[in-house]
């Protein structure tokens, strides 16, 4: 049979050193893998095989064999050749150049027995045409298995014991927003970044951002266009707020869970802690992960309208019609109660006018009222007995343990209670206007009208951002404005 022999080569890992300088670093690309064809070629023509074509010249070079997700092209490549006959002997530097996984060598040994391919390498030849070849590519391949997976956890443990003192990890990618040496913030990124994050907050779909940045040219940081996923992540990540974040693999849920989240002054953070935290508490919202383009763009209230049951109201269409609805189940799994709902525009427009009764009660720009002497501790335990009152009624009423007569007849007396003990809290505050608060914008919100507009939007959007913690609806489908709470955050 006349030998048509191929060579593989591979590394895991392509290093250049640190000492190397720029006008170099050509030289050094591949480096390893050029070792080891020159000594597999040297191989070739030690067995008399003649010389290796270029194409039969497979290198996969900074590719992994212990990973399973990563993919080696031109292994693949290799195995294709051997089934179309074009090759019948692999030549590689060393067994664990080709396999650090038995799963993979064994998918190899039927091919050979289908083919009678030939294996040898710089370090000794395996018949495996012989129960004894066969066993010993099966050792070597196991013990190379077993390195890679000890090294593995080796290196694990060193990436966690950095993650928890808040170090900065060597190697990976350059994160966007910041330069190579992954410290230094980039400008033009950075100030991208921080409009991405008003923008999501102001309820614009991160597919609509993503569409903007790859009209502007602006690439990821691998050069790549953007999508909703890439933005989702990179908004969602710590990094940008200076949080060293470790995540590790879990089996049972099979997929990477956050294990350590620490503050670090290793990098300076683009975005706020409390910017990143409302974005955290926006992308772990399974109901507004769904957002897209039209949905965002008319439901004012999406994420901050919740029921009277502590569920997120769930913005959906009836015949054209929009409505704010507690639903029993969200892709599903099990949400709220089910038993209230209301027209969006009569909610919009309920809480659009509450943001404008609340400018006019602290009063003219640049004026403010003060309270002194109140003990507001006892204010807050007030706030804090007449919810836990409320909410203890609604699950009595969700447990069928009171009638629909006896929980309408006691909720209204505990809502004005809830009412009651919030507003006295509110004017024992330090009332001060909210900053970054755009209140000419505000005085234009007189109705829903105002939203229509795209841009008018954005901004009632960022004001609500600013002013409301939640709007709060009683269970029912009376009047919309009676069944209102708003929970005002505190300048």
């Amino acid at each position: 049979m006349t030998i048509k022999p191929a060579v593989y080569c591979r590394i895991s890992d392509d290093r250049i050193p640190d000492d190397v300088p720029d006008e170099r670093v050509e030289d050094f690309i591949g480096l390893g893998v050029r070792r080891q064809l020159e000594d597999c070629l040297k191989q070739v023509d030690t067995r008399g095989w003649g010389g290796v074509v270029t194409e039969h010249r497979f290198i996969d070079n900074d590719v992994s064999a212990f990973d399973r997700r990563k993919k080696r092209p031109e292994y693949r490549r290799l195995l294709r050749a051997i089934r179309d006959g074009s090759v019948n002997a692999v030549v590689c530097w060393h067994v664990d150049r080709l396999w650090r996984q038995p799963r993979e060598l064994e998918d190899f040994l039927d091919l050979a027995d289908e083919t009678g391919a030939e294996l040898d390498s710089c370090y000794g030849r395996y018949d495996l045409s012989t129960e004894d070849g066969i066993f010993m590519a099966r050792l070597m391949v196991s013990l190379a298995s077993k390195e890679s997976a000890d090294k593995s956890r080796r290196v694990r443990r060193k990436k966690t014991e950095l993650a928890e003192a808040g170090k900065l990890l060597a190697g990976g990618t350059r994160p966007f927003g910041y330069e190579s040496d992954r410290k230094t913030i980039r400008p033009a990124e950075a100030d991208l970044v921080r409009e991405a994050a008003r923008k999501v907050l102001a309820g614009v779909p991160l597919s609509t951002i993503c569409r903007e940045w790859n009209d502007r040219g602006v690439p990821t940081a691998t050069g790549r266009f953007w999508h909703a996923t890439i933005l989702r992540k990179l908004l969602n990540g710590g990094r940008i707020a200076a949080i060293c974040e470790h995540t590790v693999y879990d089996r049972q849920l099979k997929k990477r869970v956050l294990a350590s989240a620490v503050p670090t002054k290793e990098w300076p953070a683009i975005i706020d802690p409390r910017t990143h935290r409302r974005l955290r508490e926006l992308f772990s919202d399974g109901a507004r992960r769904q957002w897209d383009g039209q949905s965002a763009s008319k439901n004012f209230l999406r994420g901050y309208a919740f029921c009277e049951c502590e569920a997120r109201l769930i913005a959906r269409s009836s015949s054209g019609v929009r409505y704010y609805r507690c639903q029993r189940h969200v892709n599903g799994q099990p949400h709220g109660c089910g038993k209230t709902s209301a027209r969006a525009d009569d909610l919009e427009e309920a809480v659009l006018g509450q943001l404008y009764t609340r400018w006019s009660d602290l009063g003219a720009p640049g004026g403010s009222q003060v309270n002194v002497g109140v003990e507001f501790e006892t204010l807050q335990d007030a706030v804090e007995r007449a919810e836990t009152k409320r909410r203890d009624w609604v699950r009595m009423y969700q447990a069928d343990e009171i009638t629909h007569d006896e929980f309408q007849e006691g909720r209204v007396a505990i809502l004005e209670r809830v009412a009651q003990a919030k507003r006295a809290l509110a004017n024992a505050e330090i009332q001060t206007r909210p900053t970054g608060i755009d209140w000419l914008a505000l005085m234009k919100l007189a109705d829903t009208a105002s939203l229509s507009d795209p841009e008018q939007f954005a901004e009632a959007r960022m004001l609500l951002e600013g002013m409301v913690k939640r709007v709060m609806l009683a269970v029912g489908r009376g009047d919309v404005v009676r069944r209102v709470i708003v929970e005002w955050r505190q300048g």
